[in-house]
């Protein structure tokens, strides 16, 4: 019984030394960014370079995101040639937040070689909200189009009406059932 105690515990020590030394041959990475434009597109270049050697990593999947009120939307992606650069583009249509920024995230994820990795950068695009107008009514802002709201101050007022109708027939119908009918006599 102590023999095979002493087994599983030698089989323990030597699967926690295999998963620890898997965990340390990954290579810490470093992602540099440069931003350009063309007439419709931003184009955005990453280097990818070993963060100790500074070599150049090949074969490496980069994701590109822009963040939004509710979270990052993935606007691109790229995988790296033997140089370590990765280029993608997405639209300049991509609205600003009130500052007039577009926040930029680059990120390498679940990668065999290279541990997690995330850089961040702001750019100013073409379209901002305007800080001096208020934005038009439409479907998707903040405010509804007034046909809409018409209708449903309409509805809602055409609801309550039909629930204090009901209510006054009820009203009604307890009164006469209170009410005594007395006969005549002929």
């Amino acid at each position: 019984m102590l023999k095979y105690k002493s087994i599983q515990a030698l089989m323990f020590l030597l699967l926690v030394t295999i998963t620890a030394t898997a965990q340390t041959e990954k290579k810490g990475g470093h992602i540099s960014l440069q931003i350009s434009d063309n007439d419709t597109m931003h184009v955005i270049t990453a280097n990818v370079t070993d963060s100790v050697s500074g070599q150049p990593l090949g074969n490496v999947e980069l994701t590109f995101y822009v963040q939004r009120y509710f979270g990052i939307v993935k606007v691109g992606e790229g995988t790296t040639d033997t140089t370590g650069v990765a280029t993608t583009e997405f639209a300049k249509d991509v609205r600003a937040d009130q500052n007039g920024k577009v926040l930029l995230i680059a990120k390498i994820e679940d990668n065999d070689a290279i541990n997690d990795v995330a850089i961040q950068t702001t750019l100013r695009p073409d379209v901002t909200y305007s800080k001096n107008k208020p934005l038009q009514r439409a479907m998707i802002g903040r405010y509804a189009p007034w046909w809409l709201v018409i209708t449903f101050v309409l509805i809602v007022g055409t609801v309550c009406l039909l629930f204090a109708y009901v209510l006054y027939i009820v009203y009604l119908l307890k009164k006469a059932a209170t009410k005594k009918i007395i006969p005549h006599l002929n």
